[in-house]
């Protein structure tokens, strides 16, 4: 008995060895693999912006002005996105024209408010400098594929921006006949908004700006939902 024992315990071992497998792992799934430390740094790379986003963005006056209508029209009776947090990221990522892979969120939250901008301007071509026009339309049309095509990318982040992009789309959707496709879209806001503790009073230092900004993803769902 002794020695099948010993025998055992010298296969265990051996095993142990020569496996890859790290003593530790977490119970997470995937998080030891080498591929998520990858996806990690690739993350922080930086590249064009529409690589990232996966279409080019509108000119920089088209950019400014479909912007500036919806935060006209549209910012007061949603404020899913803190303006001066917004505007200084945006700023940020248009001088340089470059965005790592983690902007991906930000990029797609920038496209729907686009689109939303785009509405309330109107159907008709954005006219620039009196010299070029833009088919905000067809932008919008554009934008509304893309964001649909690479919404599921966000899910799995429980990131902020897949909040605020899930509650501008399912307003968007309300008032465009789809209330299904609204609930849908606001169902999901509300319950990732609950996982990540946005109803919650935050215990951490957080930024000023970074706090009111969970404060208002927060109530603009719940108004929504009520």
């Amino acid at each position: 008995m002794e020695v099948e024992t010993h025998t055992h315990l010298k296969i265990f071992d051996n095993e142990n060895r020569h496996s890859n497998l790290p003593l530790e792992t977490s119970a997470i799934p995937g998080a030891d693999s080498p591929e998520v430390r990858i996806n990690s740094g690739e993350r922080s790379r930086r590249a064009h912006i529409a690589q990232v986003l996966g279409a080019e963005l509108p000119p920089l006056l088209v950019c400014d002005a479909l912007l500036h209508a919806y935060f006209q029209k549209v910012h007061w009776f949603s404020l899913v996105v803190y303006e001066p947090k917004f505007r200084a990221r945006y700023n940020q990522i248009i001088a340089s024209g470059t965005a790592c892979t983690s902007d991906m969120g930000f990029l797609l939250l920038l496209a729907t408010i686009l689109i939303m901008g785009s509405w309330y301007s109107g159907d008709a071509p954005l006219i620039g400098d009196h010299n070029a026009q833009y088919d905000t339309m067809a932008m919008r049309n554009r934008y509304l594929t893309l964001v649909r095509s690479r919404f599921l990318d966000l899910m799995d982040e429980d990131s902020l921006e897949f909040v605020q992009l899930c509650t501008l789309l399912g307003s968007f959707y309300l008032y465009h006949s789809k209330p299904r496709a609204s609930f849908s879209m606001l169902g999901a806001a509300t319950k990732t908004a609950q996982a990540m503790r946005l109803h919650i009073e935050s215990n951490k230092n957080l930024a000023f700006e970074d706090e009111e900004e969970r404060k208002r993803v927060w109530w603009t769902i719940y108004t929504w939902d009520r």
